[in-house]
């Protein structure tokens, strides 16, 4: 009998579930929460930053808002000086190729958020420092529905800000528009390439210095296994060998992190500028000598088949990937003992991250803007050439090393006339 009991239990409890979640229950509003509601993300923006505004949707249907493109989406109102001024932007958009979210529709369905990125409007709109809001009227069941945000202030940038904007961003970003100048079509394909070999030529130094001491540290990682093996039990002595062979193969192991260091910002800023660098309302970063270009002209195209401005998550990656596995192949000591590899988890773990790595740098390329896995392929190709003749030195010196030894040993006096 119990047993039938909780079997007429558990029945009852499906059922109500299944009520519950397919059987649509009447909606019920607190009538005094409006409609539609606007908030923007922060309560404050620094200048130049893109400002940010949440829909909130507690009508009970879906509501659409229309973009007028090159207009912005809704009313901005300057709050000051304690009354309410429309401001209104003034850049030429070229809306067909455009491709920010903020030229599209927006679908919000009912009790959803949305949200709206003043990304084309940004510094036309919010210039001066100051109080603003945004609203705009809508017509629901045939009546007029008024929405305003919150306040909320642009204020000037802090210190870090105003160095990453002028020591980096504007800098890159006035050299890339400016080298796009040179090119017949403005093409942006042109302009990174360009970018890519005079930031390489001008890290050229730093980076043969960072890959002669990467391919000597590789060459002398055997031997460094082999100290760690035998003074496992006395870490003074381990050291000592180990800055030994650091000074004998003139081995920094600090020096081939700095060009890695300098392109993170330099990376960074590129993907800002490609992502929203190249709409009108950036030319207040232009300088005087870039200022004349236009920007709604760029071509973003690369060879008709890729576009710089969006992801590519297949191709792109794919050859990205596979230059990093060359660049980093060719970085990595010869060792012709294999059974002395597979028995070392050092290398093991080397062999790993050559295959690991580069799947990373794959699908980091893959959520990026084509743009900036056009500069990292480009970049890196130039790094194989570099290493390739970085590998032509080490090898040459290290050949020197063996024929001196080997000279030593036989009571042989050895004279470098270089």
């Amino acid at each position: 009998m119990s047993k039938n009991l909780i079997n007429y239990v558990l029945i009852f409890l499906v059922i109500s579930l299944g009520f519950q979640l397919f059987v649509a229950k009447p909606k019920v509003t607190d009538p005094n929460t409006p409609a539609i509601q606007f908030e923007t993300s922060k309560k404050e923006f620094a200048s130049g930053k893109v400002v940010t505004l949440n829909i909130k949707n507690n009508y009970s249907k879906a509501i659409v808002f229309k973009q007028n493109c090159p207009d912005e989406p809704f009313t901005t109102f300057n709050t000051t000086n304690g009354e309410n001024k429309i401001i209104v932007s003034s850049p030429k958009i070229n809306c067909e190729k455009n491709n920010d979210a903020n030229a599209k529709d927006i679908k919000i369905q009912p009790n959803q958020s949305g949200q709206v990125r003043y990304t084309l409007w940004s510094h036309s709109l919010f210039s001066e420092l100051g109080t603003y809001k945004i609203g705009a009227t809508f017509i629901l069941d045939g009546k007029e529905v008024k929405v305003m945000s919150n306040e909320f202030e642009i204020v000037e940038r802090g210190f870090w800000g105003t160095i990453w904007t002028s020591v980096f961003y504007q800098p890159i970003y006035n050299i890339l528009i400016a080298l796009i100048g040179l090119s017949p079509n403005l093409s942006l394909a042109f302009g990174i390439i360009m970018l890519t070999a005079i930031i390489r030529l001008a890290l050229y130094m730093p980076n043969q210095k960072a890959l002669v001491a990467q391919k000597r540290m590789a060459e002398v990682q055997p031997m460094l296994n082999e100290i760690r093996t035998k003074y496992k039990d006395d870490q003074q002595k381990m050291a000592e060998e180990t800055m030994k062979i650091w000074k004998t193969h003139k081995v920094n192991p600090i020096s081939s992190c700095l060009p890695i260091l300098i392109q993170f910002p330099i990376l960074i800023a590129l993907f800002y500028v490609i992502q929203d660098g190249l709409n009108p309302d950036k030319i207040w970063l232009l300088y005087s000598f870039t200022s004349q270009i236009d920007l709604s002209q760029i071509n973003t195209n690369f060879l008709n088949i890729l576009e710089l401005t969006t992801k590519n998550i297949f191709v792109l990656p794919m050859i990205v990937g596979a230059l990093q596995f060359i660049q980093m192949k060719l970085a990595m000591s010869k060792n012709k003992n294999k059974e002395a590899v597979a028995n070392n988890p050092n290398a093991m773990a080397q062999n790993m991250m050559l295959y690991v790595m580069p799947a990373m740098i794959a699908v980091f390329t893959a959520s990026l803007p084509a743009g900036v896995g056009l500069y990292w392929g480009t970049s890196t190709l130039f790094g194989i050439i570099q290493q390739y003749f970085v590998n032509k030195h080490v090898d040459s010196e290290l050949e020197k090393m063996k024929t001196s030894k080997n000279a030593k040993k036989n009571g042989v006096r050895v004279i470098d006339v270089n």
